[in-house]
């Protein structure tokens, strides 16, 4: 894997696979995306992020590029089937 880093722009992973892929964790996810900037030559890197329930999701996104975090809102998400559909809450 170490070889593709030098060719790739942006990495686009999860936080899960920042664990078993390349051994690292940290205090929260923007420590963790300054680790790799640090360790692979990658300009951009995106973390989704992802916190579930056995009913809901709550989805978030961070890029780290050029020393900066750069994070989405988080959205919440009803589980409707666990094979990929998901519907966002209602907030009557």
């Amino acid at each position: 894997m170490r070889e593709f880093h030098a060719l790739c722009d942006v990495l686009i992973t999860t936080e899960e696979d920042v664990e078993k892929v390349f051994g690292h964790q940290g205090a929260n996810n923007e420590a963790v995306a300054r680790k790799l900037t640090e360790e692979f030559p990658v300009k951009t890197w995106q973390l989704r992020c992802r916190q579930s329930t056995r009913v809901a999701q709550q989805l978030t996104a961070i890029a780290y590029t050029s020393g900066q975090v750069l994070k989405t809102r988080s959205y919440e998400v009803e589980i409707v089937d666990r094979l990929g559909a998901a519907t966002p809450l209602r907030r009557d």
